[in-house]
């Protein structure tokens, strides 16, 4: 377990430095990633204090429902402000006004019943996986004119797809494997995506900042 709980601090320290160095370079980014930087350091708050609130409770169920809507609106302006296309905008809005309908209603089930639920969840990544392929398939439609390496929307969209999608299996995966040693090597390969997921993130802040230097923004 402690390997473990080294590659979550490996995770967290990533999160970190990438939110950090979005706040560094903040006057530079549009306003999406300004949000993404947030987000991330919202992240690591969010999960430092979850582990001290479990440890000092005895759980922190609770503390994630509270928490989750926090999430949720933290991705929403994210995606938001992602574009300008007012059509892809317009289905986004009606997604995540949808999302957050079932949302509360699932995580108002859950302070009754004093626990999460894997319902709340799935809405959650089921949403940001297909707002992420919706963004991903307008990104596509527009005219090449750089490298995807470049481009600061492909390292979020990438990330977002990758691991919410991957979480959906994860999930479905999870009631299959019943011992404790598939469970744990279920945990080490989510926080190995975690890891992956975070690097993307951070690597799409510091794209947006260089090309907006380049750019004299």
């Amino acid at each position: 377990m402690a390997i473990f709980f080294k590659l979550v601090f490996i995770t967290l320290t990533i999160a970190f430095f990438g939110g950090v160095y979005g706040l560094i370079n903040l006057k530079r980014l549009r306003t999406s990633f300004k949000w993404l930087t947030v987000y991330l350091l919202f992240s690591v708050l969010a999960q430092v204090l979850g582990y001290f609130v479990g440890q000092g409770l005895g759980s922190n169920q609770i503390y994630f429902i509270v928490v989750s809507p926090f999430y949720y609106l933290l991705v929403y302006l994210i995606f938001a402000n992602f574009t300008k296309n007012k059509r892809i905008l317009a289905i986004n809005n009606i997604l995540f006004a949808i999302g957050a309908l079932f949302l509360f209603v699932f995580l108002a089930i859950d302070i009754h019943a004093g626990n999460t639920s894997d319902k709340s969840v799935s809405i959650c990544n089921f949403l940001y996986s297909l707002a992420s392929f919706i963004f991903f398939f307008d990104m596509l439609k527009a005219p090449i004119k750089k490298s995807p390496l470049k481009t600061p929307e492909f390292y979020f969209l990438f990330g977002f797809l990758f691991y919410h999608s991957a979480v959906i299996f994860f999930q479905a995966a999870d009631a299959l494997f019943v011992n404790e040693f598939n469970k744990l090597s279920l945990n080490y390969l989510h926080v190995a995506m975690l890891i992956i997921y975070y690097c993307t993130l951070s690597a799409s802040l510091v794209v947006e900042n260089k090309n907006n230097r380049l750019n004299g923004s």
